[in-house]
């Protein structure tokens, strides 16, 4: 099995993609960086990811620290560019900070998170 893992510019806080696979490569993104991370380093990254060769498997958002969180909130507001490249899962660990049922799938540490084999 193939890995990347790329580390982008962010100025400041973290933004990690890593690419696992082959065809289709499984994506997974931790962190976002800040709004600008996201036009400069995440948005062209992603471009790849609405092709039949690539998969948005997960997007881990640590925490809500705004120079980890700032890009993903830009990405969800990008009406044009986000519909067609959605996460299949989003891992947050600040669920617990908002009313989510407890029978919700959304994940966060309280709630404990399950490695998977991708």
């Amino acid at each position: 099995m193939s890995l990347l893992i790329r580390i982008l510019q962010t100025k400041c806080g973290d933004s990690i993609l890593i690419k696992l696979g082959k065809a289709p490569v499984q994506n997974i993104l931790v962190d976002s960086g800040y709004v600008d991370t996201y036009k400069t380093a995440l948005k062209p990254q992603m471009n790849e990811f609405d092709k039949p060769s690539e998969n948005f498997k997960l997007w881990i958002l640590t925490h809500l620290d705004a120079d980890h969180i700032n890009g993903s909130v830009a990405f969800f507001r990008d009406k044009k560019f986000a519909p067609s490249r959605m996460p299949e899962e989003i891992w947050f660990n600040c669920f617990n900070r908002f009313n989510i049922i407890e029978k919700s799938s959304a994940k966060s540490v309280e709630k404990g998170i399950e490695s998977e084999t991708f």
